[in-house]
């Protein structure tokens, strides 16, 4: 904002006595009409609130009445000195405006009301940030991927440190090889055949632990059987304590092709039906969850996932030969049979 003192003007108080009073404006509008003891008393509440920091100082008072050409002199000063004062930010944000949490209603074209949680002295360049923010980062490679912490792989070497994440009806594998070069590649969810969770206890001496009697030491591994070409199926597998969640993400993903090959719409989730999840979810510890795959895991048995059979998605439970001994798999519908030329 551009202040300027263009005029003075005399005039008299209640009690008829004449003073000098300076016209302020604002971007070249007028905005009040002051005294020169009222500038001198915002200085004085300056001086008390920051210190000696200010970038001018206020003309001096005078004894005696000014001529015409002392006031057009102490108008130019303070005309200088509201210019100066208003400049640096540590004097803008100084404002003790009392903030609080609200919620600002958005009417979307479809009739749809949205909620936003804000603070009551946001400005509304501030929310459009955020705005151009989401829809940056909805731009990015990954954006939606669920990352899993570093695990183990056997793929393209056994033993090799990888970073696997869901998304975009994929895993998407970073792998680390044993000379230090790390390679990037995804397996899409329509060339897995199958895959299957299973569990493993160390042993001891060849006697399997109690949870009573010491401390049992779980592994999971998620495998799944992949077309790497027309007629190579090769198993997969990473070993991982969130092997269970990558199932699952899996099945979302193949849930969510066979509900589009059916021609059926994916429902969004709401933020109310998000709070509701949340609030009544329970959350179960990583030593409780040990316990219970031991309740009823051995070496090398299959951790079975429970699933609710749908006809819709086309999942279903079933053994395949060869492989890997024959487990129990859990099979993928949306399987495509492909040749070396799709590949």
């Amino acid at each position: 904002m551009h202040f300027s003192v263009p005029d003075t003007e005399e005039r008299a108080d209640e009690t008829g006595i004449t003073y000098i009073a300076y016209n302020i404006h604002v971007n070249g509008a007028f905005h009040c009409r002051v005294r020169f003891s009222q500038l001198h008393a915002l200085n004085e509440q300056l001086k008390k609130d920051i210190g000696s920091i200010l970038p001018y100082h206020f003309p001096p008072k005078r004894l005696l009445s000014l001529t015409t050409s002392q006031v057009e002199q102490r108008r130019e000063q303070l005309e200088r000195y509201i210019q100066l004062v208003t400049k640096p930010l540590y004097l803008q944000e100084t404002q003790q405006v009392p903030t609080e949490d609200v919620q600002l209603v958005v009417s979307l074209p479809n009739g749809q009301l949205v909620e936003l949680d804000v603070r009551s002295t946001d400005r509304t360049e501030q929310i459009l940030q955020v705005l151009k923010y989401i829809r940056r980062a909805q731009t990015l490679k990954y954006y939606g991927y669920i990352q899993f912490d570093p695990c183990i792989t056997d793929f393209p070497e056994k033993g090799c440190k990888v970073i696997v994440s869901a998304g975009n009806k994929e895993l998407n594998f970073r792998v680390q090889l044993p000379n230090e070069q790390v390679k990037e590649g995804s397996f899409k969810v329509t060339r897995m055949r199958c895959w299957r969770v299973t569990s493993c206890m160390h042993t001891t001496n060849g006697v399997t632990p109690t949870t009573a009697t010491s401390k049992v030491d779980v592994h999971l591994e998620l495998a799944f059987e992949y077309l790497m070409s027309k007629d190579k199926l090769q198993w997969v597998s990473i070993s991982s304590q969130q092997a269970i969640m990558m199932s699952i993400c899996l099945q979302s993903m193949v849930d969510e092709l066979m509900l589009k090959k059916s021609g059926g719409k994916i429902k969004k989730v709401t933020s109310v039906e998000i709070f509701a999840a949340c609030s009544t979810a329970s959350f179960v510890s990583d030593g409780e969850i040990r316990n219970r795959i031991c309740g009823f895991s051995n070496c090398g048995a299959p951790f079975q996932v429970q699933q609710t059979p749908s006809a819709a998605f086309g999942f279903r439970k079933s053994g395949f030969g060869g492989g890997r001994g024959g487990s129990s798999c859990v099979g993928n519908d949306a399987f495509e049979g492909i040749g070396d030329n799709d590949l």
